[in-house]
Order: C-alpha cells, then structure tokens, then sequence
C-alpha cells in the first residue's frame, strides 16, 4: 500500500511538492485511498514549515499493528540539505541538492498571486481557480485540475504557499469510470514555527543508502522478501550518490 499511495502521490510531486512555503505553520493531513469503493489504505503526513523556508515532513501509516511502525521523516533545509530517517531501522540517507537542482524546484513553485494556478517559471495549463472559502481558518482557493485520465480538485491556500488543505484526485479507466480515487485532508493547522524537534538529526543512526534503508526496514516489519525491496532502491541510489557528492563529509 505504501507505494501505491507514493506512486499517486509522485505524480504531483513537480507541481505540488514546492506547495509548502511562504508562511510557518503545522498541518497534519490524511490520505487515503479507494478503489472501486473500498478504502485500500491510508496514511498520515505531518508537514512542518518555517519562516526561514527549512521543511520536515513525517510519514506514518494509519492503521495500527503490523507495519504501523514504518515511519520515514524527511528534512529539507534552505541550505539544500536533505535528510531521509527510518526510526525503526535506526538508519538514515542524508545530503545535498545542487545549485542547479535548487534552482529548478523554485522556478516550478507554485505562486499565492496567480491565485496557486501558475508556478514561478509559467502557467500550468491544467490548473484553473472555481471559487474561494475558508477551512481550517484559513483562505483556500478551489483549484479544478482537468486531463484525460484525470480529474482533480484541490483547495490551496495561498499565504500559505499554496498548501493543499484539501484534495481530491479520481482516476479514470479506459471506460471513463472512476476507478480510483485519492483523497488529502488536513485534520489539524497550526500557524506559527513548528516543534524544532522535527528538523533534528537523530544521533546513532547508521547513514546508508536508500535501497539498503529499504532493506533495513523491511527486515524490521518482518516481510517476507526483504532483498526485493532492496532491489527496487537502484535509481533512488543514483540519485543519493550525486547527492552526496555535492559536499565533503
């Protein structure tokens, strides 16, 4: 289930992925997703933001019992430092953007002026404004996002840096039915600096790359094949490496 849901949530990831910025604030935020009608899964996000830029994010699944236990935090600093920690393994993945990779993700930021419909660097073509209200006691725009195979309504708020405080993302099959449908709400905002707690490097983790953090935590949710994990982890190892090479440690 974790991959489904990250798989479907990756493809926003170039849009909505910059959403969190311009002011501090704490959300904790449900994601679920259901096929043909039955919830499949869910998982809760806890995104921290801070008036300087840095952002943490904590990632657990909702149900309790086996597999509860898989948590990954994530770290981003306006330094362009990135930090992935697996508590259960003990293990982290940490580095460095480039300055080009930097500059990439500000220019495909969405901005709270073009009402969260147009990044930085030019207009997304999907994304068009159908309203405005409150939630959570906070301005939303409600943004319709329309494509073929696609059909997508999300409530930004804008002072918020386009933070999706709602969102719901349905799947089409070849028949235009809905087959699946992924759906964000935040449950709790919070305005102000997060828990400093949140951006912190835990001391004693064994620093790793993603396929072998992969490995770890699947050895310590008991599956069955802990290898295949590991297997899967090539590219997102390509990508660890560059960052690692960025700066000496």
């Amino acid at each position: 289930m974790r991959s489904k849901l990250g798989l479907l949530a990756v493809s926003w990831a170039a849009v909505c992925g910059a959403q969190e910025g311009g002011g501090a604030y704490t959300a904790k935020i449900r994601m679920q997703m259901v096929v043909y009608g039955e919830v499949a899964g869910a998982m809760e996000t806890v995104v921290a933001v801070r008036a300087d830029g840095a952002r943490a994010r904590v990632v657990r699944p909702v149900k309790e019992g086996v597999g509860s236990e898989m948590v990954e935090r994530s770290v981003e600093l306006p330094d362009g430092f990135v930090g992935t920690y697996y508590p259960a393994a003990r293990v982290q993945a940490t580095g460095y953007r480039t300055r080009a990779m930097l500059e990439a993700m500000e220019k495909a930021k969405l901005t709270g002026e073009s009402g969260c419909t147009a990044t930085k660097e030019s207009a997304v073509k999907s994304l068009r404004v159908a309203g405005e209200e409150r939630m959570l006691g906070v301005r939303v725009v409600r943004v319709v996002s329309d494509t073929e195979r696609v059909r997508g309504t999300h409530w930004m708020a804008p002072e918020l840096g386009c933070l999706a405080v709602k969102r719901e993302m349905k799947y089409l099959g070849a028949s235009g039915a809905v087959e699946q449908v992924m759906e964000e709400t935040a449950l709790e905002l919070r305005l102000g600096e997060p828990e400093a707690g949140l951006f912190a490097s835990p001391e004693g983790d064994e620093e790793v790359e993603p396929s072998e953090a992969d490995l770890r935590m699947a050895k310590a949710m008991g599956r069955a094949c802990p290898e295949c994990e590991k297997a899967k982890g090539g590219s997102k190892d390509q990508l660890y490496r560059s960052l690692r090479r960025e700066r000496q440690f």
